[in-house]
């Protein structure tokens, strides 16, 4: 019994250092989100809390990546919070901040290639700005469908198989990147870290892997 217990007291210590040493080598990078406001309260289309939740599930699914995101500033989109048609979509263009990875979240996303649909999001290329790209959410988007744009962000076409990420069929779980998306993913992330997006500092294997001790 005593080495039964001793056994499973190693295995939760391995599994504490290996999630620490995941925090420590992790790449960070920022994202700012820029928030539309209903034309008829003026109020943003969604709240803090829908954009945590939109993080955490993304820095969840992108765990086996070795990739992170920290939500690092939250600003008004002074545009029709409505994107109905591609020219909508590319005006997003002058309003993003560099080296950070934007997302604009919306009222409203039509799909531009259906008529009549209305789609949770997308990753868009503005010609208003060369070399931009970005994504946009709508305020319907489920709380998977960041690290689904994100995935393409990351360089991942769609994919046929059933609960990964990329794919619109559902799994079960937790949906998932396979090896060579992950290897993509790592790819993309070393380009980006040099200079196109900011990279912060790793958080430290006591912030990640422990809960905290401060109180809400």
């Amino acid at each position: 019994m005593r080495r039964v217990v001793l056994t499973s007291a190693l295995f939760a210590s391995l599994l504490w250092i290996v999630a620490g040493v995941t925090a420590q080598s992790a790449t960070v990078f920022p994202v700012h989100f820029h928030v539309g406001r209903s034309p008829e309260t003026s109020e943003p289309v969604v709240d803090e809390a829908w954009l945590d939740e939109q993080i955490a599930r993304a820095n969840e699914i992108f765990t086996p990546t070795a990739v992170r995101f920290v939500k690092t500033q939250t600003v008004p989109l002074e545009v029709d919070p409505n994107i109905l048609t591609r020219r909508q979509r590319h005006r997003l263009g002058p309003h993003l901040h560099e080296r950070v990875i934007n997302v604009f979240v919306v009222e409203a996303l039509k799909d531009v290639d259906v008529e009549d649909r209305f789609i949770r999001g997308v990753h868009w290329r503005s010609f208003l700005v060369e070399g931009s790209h970005f994504v946009i959410l709508s305020k319907i988007a489920g709380r998977s469908v960041l690290a689904h744009e994100l995935g393409h962000f990351f360089g991942n076409p769609h994919s046929d198989v059933p609960g990964n990420v990329m794919s619109y069929q559902r799994g079960e779980g937790v949906p998932f990147f396979d090896v060579p998306q992950r290897r993509r993913i790592r790819r993309f992330a070393r380009r980006f870290g040099q200079g196109e997006l900011e990279v912060l500092p790793s958080p430290s294997a006591s912030t990640d892997a422990q809960p905290s001790a401060q109180p809400n």
